[in-house]
Protein backbone atom coordinates (compact mmCIF):
# COMPACT_ATOMS: atom_id res chain seq x y z
CA UNK A 1 0.00 0.00 0.00
CA UNK A 2 1.44 3.60 -0.90
CA UNK A 3 1.91 5.70 1.35
CA UNK A 4 1.77 10.01 0.70
CA UNK A 5 2.53 13.29 2.35
CA UNK A 6 -0.06 16.11 2.42
CA UNK A 7 2.54 17.35 -0.66
CA UNK A 8 2.80 14.97 -2.47
CA UNK A 9 -1.27 14.53 -2.34
CA UNK A 10 -1.71 18.61 -2.64
CA UNK A 11 0.47 18.26 -5.88
CA UNK A 12 -1.74 14.95 -7.24
CA UNK A 13 -4.68 17.29 -6.73
CA UNK A 14 -3.45 20.13 -8.47
CA UNK A 15 -3.43 17.68 -11.98
CA UNK A 16 -5.05 14.38 -11.20
CA UNK A 17 -9.34 14.07 -9.43
CA UNK A 18 -7.62 11.31 -7.10
CA UNK A 19 -5.45 10.37 -3.81
CA UNK A 20 -4.81 7.73 -1.75
CA UNK A 21 -6.27 9.64 1.25
CA UNK A 22 -9.29 8.19 2.04
CA UNK A 23 -11.63 11.13 3.21
CA UNK A 24 -11.04 14.36 1.62
CA UNK A 25 -10.37 14.09 -1.78
CA UNK A 26 -12.15 11.81 -4.25
CA UNK A 27 -9.76 9.35 -5.85
CA UNK A 28 -12.40 8.32 -9.44
CA UNK A 29 -15.52 9.06 -11.06
CA UNK A 30 -18.05 6.31 -9.72
CA UNK A 31 -20.24 4.88 -12.23
CA UNK A 32 -23.50 3.15 -11.59
CA UNK A 33 -24.39 -0.57 -12.62
CA UNK A 34 -22.49 -2.63 -9.92
CA UNK A 35 -23.51 -3.76 -6.51
CA UNK A 36 -20.58 -4.86 -3.78
CA UNK A 37 -22.06 -8.17 -2.57
CA UNK A 38 -19.19 -9.02 -0.28
CA UNK A 39 -15.89 -7.68 0.92
CA UNK A 40 -13.63 -9.83 2.90
CA UNK A 41 -10.40 -8.04 3.12
CA UNK A 42 -6.94 -9.81 4.39
CA UNK A 43 -5.14 -7.84 7.17
CA UNK A 44 -4.07 -4.31 5.86
CA UNK A 45 -3.02 -1.25 7.32
CA UNK A 46 -6.13 0.32 5.61
CA UNK A 47 -8.71 -1.97 7.58
CA UNK A 48 -10.95 -0.73 10.09
CA UNK A 49 -9.34 2.49 9.54
CA UNK A 50 -12.48 5.45 9.80
CA UNK A 51 -15.27 2.65 9.61
CA UNK A 52 -16.33 0.53 12.22
CA UNK A 53 -18.29 -2.58 10.90
CA UNK A 54 -19.40 -6.07 12.71
CA UNK A 55 -21.07 -7.91 10.05
CA UNK A 56 -20.32 -8.89 6.58
CA UNK A 57 -23.60 -7.15 5.18
CA UNK A 58 -22.01 -3.84 7.25
CA UNK A 59 -18.86 -4.12 5.38
CA UNK A 60 -20.09 -4.76 1.76
CA UNK A 61 -22.50 -1.93 2.45
CA UNK A 62 -19.45 0.02 3.43
CA UNK A 63 -17.59 -0.79 0.78
CA UNK A 64 -20.65 -0.27 -1.33
CA UNK A 65 -20.57 3.17 -0.19
CA UNK A 66 -16.68 3.86 -0.92
CA UNK A 67 -16.79 3.25 -4.43
CA UNK A 68 -20.14 5.05 -5.11
CA UNK A 69 -18.15 8.50 -3.62
CA UNK A 70 -15.41 7.31 -5.78
CA UNK A 71 -12.82 6.61 -3.09
CA UNK A 72 -11.05 3.46 -3.19
CA UNK A 73 -11.27 -0.39 -1.34
CA UNK A 74 -8.28 -1.80 0.16
CA UNK A 75 -8.28 -5.63 -0.30
CA UNK A 76 -5.82 -6.03 2.50
CA UNK A 77 -2.68 -8.70 1.26
CA UNK A 78 -2.46 -11.89 -0.43
CA UNK A 79 -6.33 -13.11 -0.64
CA UNK A 80 -8.73 -10.06 0.51
CA UNK A 81 -11.48 -9.52 -2.18
CA UNK A 82 -14.25 -7.65 -3.30
CA UNK A 83 -17.30 -9.26 -5.00
CA UNK A 84 -19.76 -7.16 -7.63
CA UNK A 85 -22.93 -7.87 -9.44
CA UNK A 86 -23.43 -6.12 -12.34
CA UNK A 87 -26.67 -4.59 -13.32
CA UNK A 88 -26.87 -6.22 -16.71
CA UNK A 89 -25.31 -9.07 -18.21
CA UNK A 90 -22.02 -8.28 -19.28
CA UNK A 91 -21.40 -10.11 -23.30
CA UNK A 92 -18.34 -11.65 -24.31
CA UNK A 93 -17.95 -9.50 -27.48
CA UNK A 94 -15.01 -8.68 -29.24
CA UNK A 95 -11.99 -7.05 -27.25
CA UNK A 96 -12.14 -5.67 -23.78
CA UNK A 97 -15.66 -6.23 -22.28
CA UNK A 98 -15.03 -4.16 -18.63
CA UNK A 99 -13.07 -1.97 -16.94
CA UNK A 100 -11.71 -1.41 -13.19
CA UNK A 101 -9.74 0.99 -11.86
CA UNK A 102 -6.90 1.02 -9.19
CA UNK A 103 -4.46 3.58 -7.96
CA UNK A 104 -1.45 2.30 -9.14
CA UNK A 105 1.61 4.44 -10.00
CA UNK A 106 5.14 3.37 -12.06
CA UNK A 107 7.18 1.68 -10.45
CA UNK A 108 4.49 0.48 -7.79
CA UNK A 109 2.16 -1.76 -8.50
CA UNK A 110 -0.28 -4.12 -5.79
CA UNK A 111 -1.50 -6.75 -8.59
CA UNK A 112 -5.09 -8.04 -8.36
CA UNK A 113 -6.36 -11.32 -9.88
CA UNK A 114 -9.49 -10.81 -11.78
CA UNK A 115 -12.29 -13.61 -11.43
CA UNK A 116 -15.50 -13.91 -13.37
CA UNK A 117 -19.32 -15.74 -12.69
CA UNK A 118 -22.34 -15.97 -14.70
CA UNK A 119 -23.88 -17.07 -11.34
CA UNK A 120 -22.06 -16.25 -8.92
CA UNK A 121 -20.91 -19.80 -7.65
CA UNK A 122 -18.72 -21.34 -10.50
CA UNK A 123 -15.37 -19.07 -10.84
CA UNK A 124 -13.02 -18.23 -13.43
CA UNK A 125 -9.79 -16.30 -13.92
CA UNK A 126 -8.84 -13.99 -16.12
CA UNK A 127 -5.46 -15.20 -16.73
CA UNK A 128 -2.61 -12.27 -17.20
CA UNK A 129 0.72 -12.07 -18.61
CA UNK A 130 2.59 -12.90 -15.23
CA UNK A 131 3.69 -16.34 -14.12
CA UNK A 132 0.52 -17.46 -11.71
CA UNK A 133 0.32 -19.60 -8.92
CA UNK A 134 -2.68 -21.30 -8.35
CA UNK A 135 -4.24 -23.63 -5.72
CA UNK A 136 -2.06 -20.99 -3.04
CA UNK A 137 -3.95 -20.06 0.65
CA UNK A 138 -2.69 -18.28 3.29
CA UNK A 139 -3.76 -18.83 7.03
CA UNK A 140 -3.75 -15.01 8.96
CA UNK A 141 -3.57 -15.39 12.93
CA UNK A 142 -5.08 -12.86 15.08
CA UNK A 143 -2.75 -10.98 17.85
CA UNK A 144 -2.98 -13.09 21.22
CA UNK A 145 -4.74 -10.38 22.83
CA UNK A 146 -6.83 -9.35 19.81
CA UNK A 147 -4.67 -5.26 19.85
CA UNK A 148 -3.22 -4.25 17.20
CA UNK A 149 -0.16 -5.49 16.42
CA UNK A 150 1.93 -7.78 13.70
CA UNK A 151 -0.50 -10.17 12.17
CA UNK A 152 1.47 -13.53 11.86
CA UNK A 153 0.32 -15.37 8.61
CA UNK A 154 1.44 -19.47 7.39
CA UNK A 155 0.66 -20.45 4.02
CA UNK A 156 -0.02 -23.54 2.24
CA UNK A 157 3.72 -23.79 0.84
CA UNK A 158 4.55 -24.20 4.21
CA UNK A 159 5.62 -20.61 4.80
CA UNK A 160 5.81 -17.73 7.81
CA UNK A 161 5.61 -14.29 7.12
CA UNK A 162 4.04 -11.46 9.08
CA UNK A 163 2.08 -8.10 7.92
CA UNK A 164 4.01 -5.56 9.72
CA UNK A 165 2.08 -3.17 11.75
CA UNK A 166 3.39 0.24 11.54
CA UNK A 167 1.50 2.41 14.09
CA UNK A 168 3.72 5.64 12.88
CA UNK A 169 1.25 5.35 9.73
CA UNK A 170 -1.54 4.27 11.22
CA UNK A 171 -2.64 2.36 14.31
CA UNK A 172 -5.98 0.97 14.22
CA UNK A 173 -5.75 -2.72 14.32
CA UNK A 174 -5.75 -4.58 11.00
CA UNK A 175 -7.57 -7.67 11.62
CA UNK A 176 -11.02 -7.05 9.85
CA UNK A 177 -13.45 -6.84 13.03
CA UNK A 178 -16.23 -8.60 11.63
CA UNK A 179 -14.31 -11.68 11.17
CA UNK A 180 -14.46 -13.66 14.19
CA UNK A 181 -12.14 -16.43 15.36
CA UNK A 182 -8.25 -16.75 16.16
CA UNK A 183 -7.50 -17.18 12.35
CA UNK A 184 -9.05 -17.38 9.02
CA UNK A 185 -7.67 -18.32 5.86
CA UNK A 186 -7.95 -17.09 2.51
CA UNK A 187 -7.28 -18.83 -1.14
CA UNK A 188 -6.54 -17.80 -4.29
CA UNK A 189 -4.11 -17.10 -7.35
CA UNK A 190 -0.62 -15.53 -6.14
CA UNK A 191 1.85 -13.60 -8.25
CA UNK A 192 5.08 -13.84 -7.56
CA UNK A 193 6.29 -11.21 -4.65
CA UNK A 194 8.66 -8.41 -6.28
CA UNK A 195 9.01 -6.40 -2.91
CA UNK A 196 12.69 -4.47 -2.94
CA UNK A 197 15.01 -1.78 -2.35
CA UNK A 198 15.88 0.07 -5.03
CA UNK A 199 19.43 1.49 -4.04
CA UNK A 200 19.33 4.19 -6.86
CA UNK A 201 16.55 6.03 -5.69
CA UNK A 202 16.73 4.96 -2.21
CA UNK A 203 12.91 3.66 -1.89
CA UNK A 204 10.23 1.21 -1.52
CA UNK A 205 9.15 -0.60 -4.41
CA UNK A 206 7.13 -2.80 -5.44
CA UNK A 207 8.35 -3.97 -8.68
CA UNK A 208 6.42 -4.47 -11.83
CA UNK A 209 4.45 -6.64 -13.51
CA UNK A 210 2.90 -7.61 -16.61
CA UNK A 211 -0.52 -7.20 -18.04
CA UNK A 212 -3.87 -8.36 -16.95
CA UNK A 213 -4.16 -7.35 -13.43
CA UNK A 214 -5.73 -4.24 -11.27
CA UNK A 215 -3.86 -1.86 -9.81
CA UNK A 216 -0.94 -2.06 -11.60
CA UNK A 217 0.37 1.14 -14.03
CA UNK A 218 -1.05 1.92 -17.16
CA UNK A 219 1.06 2.46 -20.25
CA UNK A 220 1.96 5.81 -19.87
CA UNK A 221 1.33 6.31 -15.98
CA UNK A 222 3.61 8.85 -14.49
CA UNK A 223 4.62 8.79 -10.62
CA UNK A 224 1.50 10.07 -9.07
CA UNK A 225 -1.43 7.49 -8.57
CA UNK A 226 -3.98 7.29 -11.48
CA UNK A 227 -7.35 5.97 -11.24
CA UNK A 228 -7.31 5.63 -15.07
CA UNK A 229 -9.22 2.25 -15.85
CA UNK A 230 -7.85 -1.21 -17.38
CA UNK A 231 -10.12 -3.51 -19.64
CA UNK A 232 -11.11 -6.70 -19.51
CA UNK A 233 -11.32 -9.62 -21.90
CA UNK A 234 -13.87 -12.43 -21.26
CA UNK A 235 -12.52 -14.16 -23.25
CA UNK A 236 -9.34 -14.67 -21.18
CA UNK A 237 -11.55 -16.72 -18.49
CA UNK A 238 -9.92 -20.16 -17.45
CA UNK A 239 -10.87 -22.82 -15.50
CA UNK A 240 -8.68 -24.59 -12.81
CA UNK A 241 -6.95 -26.16 -14.94
CA UNK A 242 -6.21 -23.47 -17.28
CA UNK A 243 -8.45 -24.42 -19.97
CA UNK A 244 -10.51 -21.53 -21.89
CA UNK A 245 -13.90 -21.50 -20.41
CA UNK A 246 -15.70 -19.74 -23.23
CA UNK A 247 -18.09 -18.03 -21.12
CA UNK A 248 -21.03 -16.10 -22.98
CA UNK A 249 -21.30 -13.53 -20.58
CA UNK A 250 -21.12 -12.88 -17.30
CA UNK A 251 -22.80 -11.29 -14.04
CA UNK A 252 -20.34 -11.23 -11.68
CA UNK A 253 -16.68 -10.19 -10.77
CA UNK A 254 -13.96 -10.13 -8.53
CA UNK A 255 -10.96 -8.87 -7.44
CA UNK A 256 -8.55 -11.08 -5.50
CA UNK A 257 -5.48 -9.42 -3.64
CA UNK A 258 -2.57 -11.33 -5.47
CA UNK A 259 0.98 -10.52 -3.62
CA UNK A 260 2.27 -11.46 -0.30
CA UNK A 261 5.49 -10.36 1.03
CA UNK A 262 7.46 -12.39 4.20
CA UNK A 263 7.67 -8.88 5.65
CA UNK A 264 5.96 -5.64 5.23
CA UNK A 265 8.23 -2.72 4.16
CA UNK A 266 8.83 -0.26 6.49
CA UNK A 267 7.81 2.66 4.50
CA UNK A 268 5.14 1.43 2.36
CA UNK A 269 3.46 -1.21 4.40
CA UNK A 270 1.50 -4.45 2.88
CA UNK A 271 1.27 -5.49 -0.76
CA UNK A 272 -2.89 -4.38 -0.65
CA UNK A 273 -4.61 -4.31 -4.44
CA UNK A 274 -7.45 -1.25 -4.26
CA UNK A 275 -10.03 -0.68 -6.17
CA UNK A 276 -11.29 2.49 -6.95
CA UNK A 277 -14.12 1.61 -9.21
CA UNK A 278 -15.72 -1.15 -12.08
CA UNK A 279 -17.07 0.48 -15.78
CA UNK A 280 -18.51 -0.53 -19.15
Amino acid sequence: MKTYTKAALAAAAAILPLSCNKTDIITAEPEAGFTVIEYTPAPGQFINEGFSCNTAAEAAAWAQGRLDEGYFVSLGTFGGYIVVESSEEIINNAGDDFTISGNSFDGNSEPGIVWVSSDGTAWFRLKGEDSEFTGYSVTYHQTEDGEPGDIIWTDSDGNEGKVTYLPQFHDNSYWPQWISGPEYTLNGTRLECRLHFNTDTNKWETGTYETGYVDIPVPGSSGMPSTEPTGFDIANAVDEEGNIANLASIRYIKVQSAVIAKESSPSIGEISTEVTGFGY
